[in-house]
């Protein structure tokens, strides 16, 4: 059994701010989260699946990450990246049950 590690990354009050308003109002075409720069390349009223942007700029900050997975639960939004090895699918499946958890806990 392999390890899970977890990162607690900080948002910025413009990032989070962003990110709901385009969970409001998708499509988004990009988003910020931690500093990353994300190329959105599906956003709809509860999910966003995004992969970075590779520029001389957020090189550095984007190292290791492939992409960016956020999802709208009632009251809590879960950002979640995920390095290059990962599969979106695998990533995307667990945000998924994640949320739904959340969601039959009224959260």
């Amino acid at each position: 059994m392999g390890t899970v590690g977890w990162l607690q990354r900080v948002i910025s009050e413009d990032e989070q701010r962003a990110i709901v308003d385009g969970l409001n109002d998708p499509p988004l075409r990009e988003i910020r989260v931690g500093g990353r720069q994300y190329r959105c390349t599906m956003s709809s009223l509860d999910l966003i699946l995004s992969s970075k942007l590779s520029t001389a700029e957020t090189e550095s900050l984007t190292r290791g990450v492939s992409g960016c997975i956020i999802k709208k639960t009632n009251q809590a939004v879960i950002v979640a990246e995920y390095p290059s090895k990962s599969s979106e699918m695998d990533v995307l499946a667990g945000v998924e049950q994640l949320g739904n958890y959340f969601v039959t806990k009224g959260y």
